[in-house]
């Protein structure tokens, strides 16, 4: 029986005139299926394994029917070498271990290799340099060591490269600038030190840059900057040190996605930024900028995400005035601006933030004022934040129209009067935190913090 569609297109190749008993032997497997009725889990052992078009699996347990989940688990023998004519090979999402044979090297029809989630370990093999062919190399999520063989400079056709979540180490090869069709690079999650090659500006077909989560230091190469296409630019989790050019969203106008959290970018945010109409995340949390948001912000109608936290952001003319012109933004799910020193009234528009808001977190500024009573507007938001402020007032009633609701972070503030006994609506609340206040009823609120606290409302 052939495996279901959706695990047929494991290995792949051009010519099915080849001899498929040649290579009923060269793969080794283990499959392992699962199916939901009221049978216990089964396992099956491999009975041939034929490349034809595809690989395909023919069963011993003629009992497996519908609902088939399968992976291959095992090392790749050294003979899949012997598969010539192969154009394209995808063990994606396996239980593969072992090194990644040499022999991958004889391949030299290669154009398209994916050996993502697997357990692969040792190093890229040096020999892949021999499929010139390759379009896409992907090694994502695996166990691979070592730093980037130089041998695969030659991989000049390339136009997608993923060596991200792995343990390697060193720098990133400077040669990659070289090739010119590439449009995806994902090289995170790793260990490479270092800067940023220069040579990567030259890459002017790039659409997806991302090196999160390295020990990369220096600056981002003003090339880079100046690559039109890119829409997703990754840097988080470094230690790169810039301030943001002026005119980044003028330059980059495809831009969509935008990390840089965790570094060490100084000076203000680009206001050229509402020029990337298509902007959809922006994260530049956990590092120095200073100055005051631009409102032209608000233009961007896509944005879907925007976090500033932990920076030194400050409102200019101490009010809050920005935060009521990204009520434009009516996609706008996500907003963080805690841990900064954002001072002003909490403006009142802040309830015409987008209806899908569902994280509003304004904690650890210097706010001061009153929520507003109408804040049961926002009513997809699940986090609500604005511990250590100066607020003051009653807690509005409103706040029990939040049905979605799962944390309220009150605490450290000024508020007083009684507590609302709306908040008894929260059916969904499992974290409430209102200590470091005024209310009269203090010990008793502080009983029914604990009881909270244990998800219990």
């Amino acid at each position: 029986m052939a495996m279901p569609d959706h695990a047929t297109e494991l290995i792949e190749r051009d010519d099915a005139d080849v001899d498929d008993e040649k290579y009923n032997n060269d793969i080794r497997a283990r499959i392992i299926t699962s199916y939901e009725d009221s049978s216990p889990i089964r396992q099956t052992r491999w009975e041939e394994c034929l490349v034809n078009e595809f690989l395909e699996i023919k069963w011993k347990n003629k009992e497996a029917t519908s609902g088939l989940l399968l992976w291959l688990i095992g090392s790749l023998p050294p003979s899949i070498g012997n598969l010539t004519h192969l154009t394209r090979i995808n063990l994606d999402s396996n239980s593969f271990h072992g090194e990644i044979p040499q022999e991958m090297g004889r391949l030299r029809s290669l154009q398209y290799l994916t050996l993502s989630r697997n357990s692969f370990g040792g190093k890229i093999p040096t020999n892949i340099s021999h499929c010139t062919q390759l379009r896409e190399l992907d090694v994502t999520f695996n166990e691979l060591i070592g730093s980037i063989p130089n041998q695969l400079s030659s991989l000049l056709n390339l136009n997608y490269l993923s060596v991200a979540a792995n343990n390697l180490t060193g720098a990133i090869p400077g040669w990659i600038g070289n090739f010119s069709s590439l449009h995806d690079l994902y090289i995170g999650l790793n260990n490479f030190h270092g800067s940023i090659p220069n040579e990567l500006g030259g890459l002017t077909a790039l659409q997806n840059i991302s090196l999160p989560g390295n020990n990369l230091s220096g600056k981002v190469p003003s090339s880079i900057y100046n690559i039109s296409s890119i829409y997703l630019f990754s840097v988080a989790v470094n230690q790169l040190h810039e301030e943001l050019p002026p005119n980044l969203g003028i330059n980059l106008p495809n831009l969509g996605e935008f990390y840089g959290g965790a570094n060490k970018f100084t000076g203000t945010i680009p206001a050229s930024l509402s020029n990337s109409s298509k902007l959809r995340r922006l994260d530049f949390s956990e590092n120095g900028l200073t100055g005051t948001p631009a409102e032209n912000l608000g233009s961007l109608q896509s944005l879907v995400w925007m976090t500033f936290g932990r920076n030194w952001l400050t409102s200019e003319s101490g009010n809050l005035n920005f935060l009521s012109f990204l009520a434009n933004c009516t996609s706008l799910e996500v907003l963080g601006l805690h841990t900064n020193l954002f001072q002003g009234e909490l403006p009142r528009p802040i309830t015409n933030l987008s209806s899908q808001l569902n994280y509003l977190y304004l904690g650890r500024n210097l706010i001061h004022g009153r929520i507003p009573d109408d804040i049961g507007k926002l009513e997809n938001l699940s986090l609500f934040g604005v511990e250590q402020n100066n607020l003051s007032g009653t807690i509005p009633k409103g706040i029990g129209k939040l049905q979605k609701l799962e944390e309220l972070n009150l605490n450290s503030n000024k508020f007083s009067g009684p507590i609302p006994s709306s908040l008894g609506n929260l059916t969904s609340l499992t974290k409430l935190f209102m200590f470091n206040n005024r209310h009269h009823t203090q010990r008793a609120c502080r009983h029914f913090i604990r009881f909270t606290l244990f998800g219990t409302v």
